[in-house]
């Protein structure tokens, strides 16, 4: 099996390469199954009071995207729409806050600005959890399907071609055998590495550490497992 052969089955099967690369046994799926979509429940209810702030602004978005796409074709627009969304979605986000701080004030007085964005951030961070361990469920759900026989077969695929691959790495091009090693020690901050543990557990709370490092870190019910093809080819 070649590595486009590889790709396309794993596409098929809605999984990717990382679940192929570190198989998990039935009863360790099983039981991950139960926290995971134990996690997104919790993750969603304690979400609820921040999304009715933020629905506004979700709506208020697509709304302006959906009318900017009757306008023609949306091909090399994307720019043009992540603009629409920003425009859009700070005005309306504007507008939810001064709603939130007028209500609350006769509870939380002259806290109620700085607690109505926090309240605000908080309900994203839990809300990209939230997502995060649904498609994770969703994901083992498709793992249980494919079957043990199957997926040791695929496993094995994979470490042949992780052989090949390697040898072409380390022996004609001259890259480091051991890439994530590599890469905590030159350049780890840079790359936005977290580097110890108090640093894992505040950057869960930083803005700058949202800055997206994989397409799958988005507001998605589905993982990203496969790519376009090249036209060009």
């Amino acid at each position: 099996m070649n590595s486009k052969a590889y790709q396309d089955q794993i596409a098929e099967w809605g999984i990717k390469d990382d679940r192929i690369r570190r198989p998990l046994p039935r009863h360790a799926i099983i039981s991950r199954l139960f926290i995971r979509l134990t996690w997104a429940t919790s993750l969603f209810i304690i979400s609820l009071p921040g999304l009715l702030l933020w629905l506004p602004v979700f709506i208020t978005t697509f709304y302006a995207v959906h009318n900017f796409k009757k306008t023609g074709p949306i091909f090399d627009t994307w720019d043009e729409i992540a603009q629409y969304k920003l425009t859009y979605g700070l005005i309306s986000g504007i507008c939810a806050w001064i709603f939130g701080v007028v209500m609350t004030w006769p509870i939380a007085h002259y806290n109620t600005p700085f607690l109505v964005p926090l309240l605000m951030w908080m309900t994203i961070r839990w809300l990209e959890d939230t997502v995060s361990a649904f498609r994770a469920f969703t994901t083992l759900l498709r793992l249980l399907h494919v079957g043990k026989s199957q997926l040791k077969a695929m496993h094995e695929k994979r470490s042949d071609l992780h052989s090949q691959v390697m040898n072409l790495a380390i022996n004609t091009l001259g890259l480091p055998s051991d890439p994530e090693r590599y890469f905590r020690t030159v350049g780890g901050r840079q790359k936005g590495r977290i580097q110890g543990r108090w640093e894992g557990g505040t950057r869960y709370f930083s803005i700058k550490r949202r800055r997206k490092r994989d397409w799958n870190e988005t507001l998605r019910l589905y993982d990203k497992v496969d790519y376009p093809e090249d036209d060009s080819i």
